[in-house]
Formats: structure tokens, sequence, C-alpha cells
């Protein structure tokens, strides 16, 4: 088991000697419970059995539960439990988010704690980590009570995973000696003829079900008023986007209440066609064991008998030896035979009743994109050489990120390059204004995906970059001014909105105060990076929800200044990277929407040339203001009826109502634990208790303190930057004063011809430190150091 991408089918193929297919791209493969080839281990036969995770991708978890179910009840019934559990985990993620820690708490609740003694949590995918990373990484993981510490406190073990056939089997081979125990979901189901909605695992997946109906309905009802908003300004183009929006909500909801209601009927079905399967393997392997007791009888007979040549009686024995080998598939390989038939009738049973009224209420047009979205009309985005020059025939034949690019050459007009082309950045020299200009731009993305990275590459800086599972960027910080085709430049860095230490209601906070600061003193962003790291097995909720806000901040008006930066190419293969580049920039829910809307989608190398290109296309960029700078300056918005403030709320809401059902459910249990006098129990409930009650309470004070601490901070933001402002004033007085020293001493030099040698160098001397002095951190390096420390 494990989550999706975690290697589970990799890991089964590499043991067994198998073919089960295998998932390169971001949606998952793993789409049934499928069996392997069963093969021999220390002397013993061994079939290895696969499942889908809970994040699936292609499938709901419905199904998921339902087929896991199915298959673990229908084997239990027939007398075999489980020798072991394998559970996958990649040591190469970087951050361990909501969606890990979900899937492995429907792994527990499905496994319950009897059967932990049997369970081998497994790391993976060490190659694509440093060893000191991955120790790291690994001692977090084991330490960690929200994910695998209780587990391996209550017998568990954890063991690592090279990739080798030898290392399969070496993690394997303890579990053959382990006691063969039921799985919780198992006892449920057989033992205490539960229904599955009952389960442990049933009633996690109704209270997710629940909570996503709540919020999604919260979603569509603002999409309404939004639909209605548009009407009325007779704006199309948002009523035409918002309409696709409701209809994917409407379709989400019909999904959601149909996971509902068919949870406990599709698996009595299932159920029911299983058991006959099952008899009817129990029926053939009884007459074939009955046929072959026969023959065996027939043989022994002509054997014995006194007519029977010595030829023939060899023939016989060797017939009378065949019929007592062991059979080369035993019962319960059989019976996965039959249940991978079964499970997969079921599993086109149950999706095609799940998809028949979710398209339903589909435009036939829209219907054809969800179908075929491998477009031939969508643009590649790849890199290409630069144009040759007569005067640099070295660039000729060299690839566009060659080490020997000269960025800066004078020799390299800017008539060389088509104006569509990503060329080298030296050649914009013709088109930069002569005067300085000093750009801002915003380097945003999930928590992990590199942008402290990105920034201290190409700025010189050193901003903290996280290497732990837990994030580092916790704050917006500017990074150090740099001169760039011959501009200011200051990148700014910002957490993501699925930071692990700071709470989404701050990181809003922090980056509204910076923006309408800079905003309210005529200053916008010249462009904003989003970045995205391409080695992403999946592409889960936790990013779409962090991209979503993304675009609740920036606004459609302001996308033809974003570039989306996919970086971390070298941990995968080109083939793999590139097909996941076209299932993002084709994605309605992800990049495809900005992209037709005028965004760049762009490869990055993790070289200081790739960086400097990356910024090529935005340092002549008009700059633009935010939709979050015009809501709150502009329009005077309060922080919370901000477009990305009112998505916050209701996400604070919907997890408010979450905890405070889990809460109510946790009581009931210790009432339980209490009446039984079960004091272990009783007291694990109230530490789960405490936790949620102050979570609840966080979530509460999250939402009061919103506008306040913003209001505060601006106020302190805005009294910082009356000495930014007043620090400026005297920097250009300053700069006046030193550039007419400058035009002096050079004027001296031009006209004293009688200057000794030592006079001239201490005047060039001189004018170089005045230069150096007047290349400040402009308005917004001081802004950034201002704000980095009112944070």
């Amino acid at each position: 088991m494990g989550a999706t991408g975690s290697g589970k089918s990799s890991f089964i193929n590499l043991a067994s000697n198998s073919a089960l297919p295998v998932g390169y791209g971001l949606k998952s493969c793993t789409a049934n419970v499928a069996r392997s080839e069963m093969f021999e281990l220390l002397g013993r036969p061994v079939t290895l059995i696969d499942t889908p995770g809970f994040d699936d991708t292609t499938i709901s978890e419905t199904d998921i539960l339902n087929m896991i179910a199915l298959y673990l009840s229908t084997t239990y019934e027939q007398g075999f439990k489980l020798s072991g559990i394998v559970y996958m985990h990649r040591i190469s993620d970087f951050r361990v988010g909501g969606i890990s820690r979900r899937n492995f708490s429907m792994f527990r609740k499905l496994c319950g704690d009897n059967a932990l003694h049997n369970v081998v949590i497994v790391t993976n995918m060490w190659g694509e980590v440093t060893r000191e990373r991955g120790v790291a990484r690994e001692r977090e993981l084991a330490t960690d009570d929200l994910l695998f510490g209780p587990a391996l406190a209550l017998g568990a073990r954890m063991l690592r995973h090279n990739n080798t056939v030898s290392c399969a089997r070496s993690i394997l081979s303890p579990l053959l000696s382990n006691i063969p125990k039921a799985l919780r979901i198992q006892e449920e189901l057989v033992d205490e003829r539960k229904d599955i909605a009952d389960t442990d695992a049933g009633q996690e997946l109704g209270r997710e079900i629940a909570a996503l109906l709540k919020k999604h309905r919260a979603e569509l009802a603002e999409v309404q008023r939004e639909l209605q908003a548009a009407v009325r300004e007779k704006d199309m183009e948002t009523k035409r986007e918002l309409e696709l929006v409701r209809r994917d909500l409407e379709n989400q909801i019909t999904r959601a209440e149909h996971d509902r209601q068919r949870l406990s009927r599709e698996y009595e079905e299932g159920k029911r066609v299983a058991d006959e399967k099952v008899r009817s393997v129990m029926d053939a392997l009884e007459e074939e064991r009955r046929c072959r007791a026969e023959r065996e009888q027939e043989i022994l007979q002509l054997v014995r008998s006194r007519d029977a040549s010595a030829a023939d009686r060899a023939l016989w024995m060797r017939q009378l030896q065949e019929l007592e080998e062991p059979e080369e598939d035993g019962f319960f390989s059989v019976v996965g035979k039959m249940l991978d038939v079964v499970l997969g009738v079921t599993a086109a049973f149950v999706t095609a009743q799940t998809m028949e009224p979710i398209y339903a209420n589909i435009h036939p047009n829209t219907r054809k994109r969800h179908v075929n979205h491998a477009r031939s009309d969508l643009p590649i985005y790849t890199y290409a050489p630069p144009p040759a020059h007569p005067d640099y025939p070295q660039w000729q034949n060299q690839p566009y990120w060659g080490g020997s690019t000269p960025f800066s050459d004078p020799r390299i007009s800017s008539s060389a390059r088509p104006q569509q082309y990503c060329g080298p950045p030296g050649t914009l020299n013709a088109q930069v204004s002569p005067e300085p200009d000093e750009i801002i731009i915003a380097v945003m993305g999930a928590t992990g995906s590199g942008k402290s990275t990105f920034i201290n590459l190409v700025s010189g800086s050193r901003l903290a970059v996280g290497q732990g599972l837990k994030s580092c960027t916790y704050k917006v910080e500017t990074g150090q001014t740099f001169d760039l085709f011959d501009r200011s430049v200051t990148l700014v860095d910002t957490p993501g909105f699925d930071d692990t230490t700071v709470s989404d209601t701050d990181i809003l906070k922090m980056i509204a105060v910076y923006l309408s600061t800079t905003y309210e003193n005529g200053h916008k962003l010249s462009g904003v990076i989003y970045m995205h790291r391409i080695s992403d097995f999946r592409v889960g909720g936790i990013a779409k929800r962090n991209f979503n806000m993304f675009r609740k901040l920036c606004g459609d008006d302001s996308l033809k200044n974003v570039v989306i930066v996919t970086n971390m190419w070298s941990e995968v293969s080109p083939e793999r990277g590139a097909a996941r580049e076209h299932e993002l920039c084709t994605d309605e829910i992800l990049f495809k929407p900005v992209i037709d809307k005028g965004a760049e989608m762009l490869r990055h190398d993790n070289t200081l040339q790739s960086a400097q290109a990356i910024l090529w296309h935005l340092v002549n960029k008009r700059p633009r203001a935010l939709r979050i700078q015009r809501e709150l300056v502009d329009e005077g918005k309060d922080i919370t009826q901000t477009a990305a403030g009112e998505e916050l709320d209701r996400e604070l809401v919907e997890m408010a109502k979450k905890h405070a059902q889990q809460l109510e459910e946790i009581q009931q249990e210790m009432a339980e634990a209490l009446a039984a006098k079960d004091m272990e129990t009783k007291k694990e409930l109230e530490e789960v208790r405490q936790d949620l009650l102050k979570s609840m309470e966080k979530i509460e004070n999250d939402r009061d303190r919103i506008s306040r601490e913003y209001e505060e901070q601006k106020s302190k933001a805005d009294a910082k930057m009356r000495e930014v402002e007043a620090a400026l004033a005297a920097e250009r007085q300053a700069g006046i004063e030193r550039q007419n020293e400058i035009q002096t001493v050079m004027t001296r030099m031009d006209e004293d011809k009688r200057a000794s040698a030592a006079e001239r160098v201490q005047w060039e001397a001189r004018i170089l430190e005045l230069q150096h002095k007047q290349r400040g951190g402009g308005f917004f390096g001081r802004v950034g150091r201002f704000l980095d420390s009112l944070f």
C-alpha cells in the first residue's frame, strides 16, 4: 500500500518479476487491486497485492475503499490472512503535507493497531536525494507524531529500499516468518458483520465526503454570486469562465453525493459476485481433486497388474509422479485470478455509474475536451538554440543553455533575434532605456518548490533554503538588489500557502501588507514567477489549492506578467518531464486557463544563464497591479473582502466544521471507553480531543484576527515607509552631490594634461568609489529591508 506514485507497482514488479503497469505521468496508473505473479522466496510461494492510493487522480476514494475491502474480506472469509503489509513512501518528497498524512491515516484505519507488528514502512527513491538529506528526512518521518512515529512505537518497522531485486526481497523475507494477522477492516466486515460504511475506514471516508460537500456548496454559492455580478457588468469573458467553474463544481457535488449513497450498495453487489466466483472456484478445485484421486487409483491398479510390461510400468510411474507434484497455483493464486476479474467488473460498473450523471451535465463541446485532451494545436514549451550571428560564430550549433553563452556581449545586437524568441538577455541592450529602471518581481509557489534557491542563484543573496520536511521561508523576504540588463532588479520571496510552520492567515496578511504598501507608494510589480517542481509525481489537491490562491491574489489582468517556471528537471528523464509538462499546460484546473490568458511557461535548469533568461521575459513588461493591490488600495476593501481573503475564510469555516464533527465523535468514543473502563484508549482520545480543541481555537482566532492584525501591521509599514521616503530623499540629494563631484573630477582629468600618473590613479579610484556609492538598493531594496524587520 501507499500513496499514488510511491512506487508500489515498481517494487512488486522488481521483487516478483511481474509486469504490472507503472505510471510515469501526472495521473495515477494503478486503478484496481491487482495480483503479482506467484514467485518463490526462501522456499515458499509468495503473492504480492498491489493497491491504488487514496489520493488517486482517476478513481474516487469510495471505489478504492470498495475494491480493497472486497478483496480483503473475500480472502479472509476463505481462511487466508496477510503475512505482512508494506507501506511505500518516497524519501524524495520535499514536504509531507496533508495528503500524505491523510493517506497514512486511512492506511491505519484499514490495518488497525493489532496488525502493526506485520507492517514494514519502506522508504524508496533514495537515489534522488543526497544521503545527508535523506537521513534527515527519515529521522523526521520516524519521530513525527502525525505520521510514522505512533505506528513505529506500536511495532511497525521502517526500512530503506535501493531499487534492487536483492533489496526488495530482503525487505519481504522477514515478513514470511510473521504470524498472519487479520486487518481491522477484515475483522469488522467478516467477524463483526459491520456494514462497510460503519467500519473505521468507512466512517473516516464518510466524514471527508461530508466536509467536501459543504466546501463545494459554499464555493458554488460564491461562484453564482460572481456570475450574477458578471452578467450585471456585461463581462462576457468572466461569465464564460465562471460557467465552466460552476459546471465543474456541480459535477463534483453530484459525484460526492453519489459516492456517499453508493458505498454500501456497491460493496454488497460486488461481494455477492465475488462470493459466487469463489464458490465456482472451490467447486472446480474440488472436482479437480476428485478427478486427480480417481486417476491416481487407476494408475496404481495398472502398475500392480502382473501383465504389465516394464516399459508400461515406467510410463505409468511417470504419470503418477506428475499427479503427485504440487500444483503451480495454490488456492490463493486461483482465487486471486478470479478476483482480478471480479474487481475489474466492479470497477468498470462503478466508474460507469459515477461518470454518467457527471457527463450528463457537461456541454458536448466541454465533454469532448475532457475525453480528448491531447490537442495537437497546443504549444510545446521547450527551448531552441539562439539564431546564428555573423559576428559571433561560436554561438552556432550551441545548446541554448550552453555554459559559455555570453549574456552581455556588446557585439550582439537586438536585430539578431526575432522578438518572440527566447534569446540571450544580452541582446536586449539596444532596447533598454539608458536610465537604469528599478524592477520588482515576486516569486511565488508551493512550499519546497525552489523559490529561495532561484532567488539566491540569480541575485547572489543568501536567503535560507529548506532541506528538511518543514518549510523554511516563513515570511516575505527581499533578495539582494542586483543589476541585470542595465536594470536594477529586486526579487521578493514569499511563503507557500501550504507552509508547515505558518498559518495561511499569517501568510496572506504578510503578502497583503507588502504588496499594498509598495503599491500605495506608486510601485507595481514588473512580473510574477510561479515555481512548480516538474519532479512531482502527482499534482494533488494541495498543489491545485496553492495555485488557486495564487490566481486569487493576481487576478486575470496581470497574467500577461506571469511566468510559470518548471524546475528540478534533473530529477526526471526528459521524456517523462516533457509528458508531465504537456499535462500541466493542458489541464483546465491547473495552468491552461492562465496560459490562455497570456501567462508563459518556461523551464529552469538550475543554472545562472537559465535564471537570467527567465527574468528577461519580465524586465521589459509594463508593470501591473495585482488584483489584491487594487482591492486593498484602489477599492478600499477590508482584507477579508478581497478574493483571496474570502477564499481563505471559506476554507477556515470548512475546517472548523470538520473539527467540530471530529470532536463530537471523539467525545462519544471517550464515553464508550469510560463505560468499558478502557483507560488507555480514553487517555489517547483525550490527547486527540485536546489537539482538536487547540486547532478549533486557532481557527477561530485566525478568522478574528486577520483584519485587526493586517491593519496593525499596515500602520507599522506606513510608518516605516515614511522613514524609507525620508532616507531616499536624503540619498537622492547625496547622489546629486556625488554626480557633481564625479563630473568635476572627470573634467579635471581631461583638462589637466600635466597631471602625474599617480594623480590620475587617485582620480580614477575616487570616481570608482563615488560610482559604487551611487549603486544603492533602490526603493524596493530599502522597503524590503524595512519590511523584513517588521515581519
